[in-house]
């Protein structure tokens, strides 16, 4: 005799009430020279870190990434590279050279001061708050986390 066996299934929940905020930087300078001079404009001290993973084509796509957390708040930084050779990590966002994810942080004035300060450098030719709904791809939002 075959008993029936009954099927749990569970739903993910995204939580939406995160507390990141995106940045969009265009700048034709190298991935280590926006870190260094993000590092020297905003005090920050994002130091390289594992790769952005993506599966593209059928193959794993790396895009660098710079992280920088604090041991007296809950803020934490990553500056993402939005190419990788010929590959575009976010192609809704394809003049965005670079993305700053902000994580733990409710200040949306510090969010314009951060933006001010960005647009001070003479390196980075354009910033841009991105709207996670409307900007960014949900998986690789996912990823980044």
């Amino acid at each position: 005799m075959k008993t029936s066996s009954r099927k749990t299934r569970h739903k993910l929940k995204l939580n939406n009430d995160t507390n990141s905020h995106y940045i969009g930087i265009a700048s034709t300078e190298p991935d280590y020279r926006i870190c260094i001079l993000i590092n020297d404009k905003l005090g920050f001290n994002l130091k390289s870190s594992v790769p952005l993973v993506k599966n593209i084509r059928d193959k794993e796509i790396a895009f660098s990434r710079f992280s920088s957390s604090s041991d007296y708040t809950e803020i934490n930084f990553d500056l993402i590279s939005n190419y990788s050779g010929n590959n575009i990590l976010m192609s809704k966002l394809s003049s965005i050279d670079y993305i700053i994810r902000i994580n733990g942080m409710n200040d949306i004035n510090y969010l314009k001061e951060l933006n001010s300060r960005l647009r001070e450098i003479n390196e980075i030719t354009g910033v841009f708050t991105l709207d996670e709904k409307k900007h960014l791809d949900k998986q690789v939002i996912l990823t980044i986390s």
